[in-house]
């Protein structure tokens, strides 16, 4: 059967690839295939079959396998090149030696070569790096620069200002994400995500896979609403987000 050969390949492919732009490439091709076949009357009963799901749940694996590979530190990081130098930051510099940083009720800027921030909750984050990872989150709003992945994970009531290569967005809830620099074609990746507000750029939700229905997972902001959320965020009290949001 034609499916089947070609889900074959597509799990070959993502076994044997190498770098997260591959798999997210492999990712997208595999959307556009189911979107395809459920065109197909004789393969719409199969669509969620147990091969299709196979597949979903490889390029998890897969990506969480790669996400650790494309953050992990390599010896010690060097000092940031531009760091606030309230307590807070000292604080925060001294845990960086140890591969993570906590920020907590602060206004916090870091520069630097890679940078894993592990906890963050009511603050204001202003952040550049050729690679980031943000976990366990609450309360914030971040602006985010970054010349590589960006990776986000475990975030609640959060506002999001993203530019970057690739951006991976997981179990992220009644959050704002705003991907500036971003073209059509190069879609951000939500998974296990609800109530998030998304600015008008391509977006694969590994929870809703075909594009011929709209995921329920997110609502997209019209450009008038985006500024008004960045006009807004310089006095936006972190404790009601979601409420300041409009």
């Amino acid at each position: 059967m034609q499916s089947s050969t070609t889900i074959n390949k597509f799990r070959v492919d993502i076994i044997t690839c190498t770098s997260l732009e591959q798999l997210q490439q492999i990712q997208h091709q595999f959307q556009k295939f189911i979107d395809s076949q459920a065109l197909d009357t004789s393969y719409s009963k199969k669509i969620e079959s147990e091969y299709v799901k196979s597949i979903l749940k490889l390029i998890q694996s897969k990506q969480n396998q790669l996400s650790k590979v494309s953050f992990k530190f390599v010896g010690d990081p060097q000092p940031p090149a531009n760091l606030n130098k309230s307590k807070h930051d000292t604080d925060a510099f001294s845990n960086l030696r140890s591969d993570s940083i906590t920020v907590v009720d602060d206004d916090y800027k870091l520069t630097s070569n890679h940078i894993y921030i592990s906890k963050f909750s009511n603050s204001r984050l202003s952040l550049e790096s050729m690679s980031i990872h943000l976990q366990n989150g609450n309360n914030s709003i971040c602006n985010i620069q970054s010349s590589g992945p960006v990776f986000i994970q475990n975030a609640i009531n959060c506002i999001f200002v993203i530019s970057c290569h690739q951006a991976r967005l997981h179990h992220i809830k009644d959050s704002t994400v705003i991907v500036e620099n971003r073209d059509k074609g190069n879609p951000i990746i939500i998974e296990n995500c609800t109530q998030l507000l998304i600015n008008d750029v391509d977006v694969d939700d590994f929870n809703h896979p075909s594009k011929t229905t709209k995921s329920p997972n997110y609502n997209v902001l019209s450009s008038e609403e985006v500024l008004r959320i960045k006009q807004r965020i310089p006095t936006m009290e972190l404790h009601n987000i979601n409420q300041c949001t409009f």
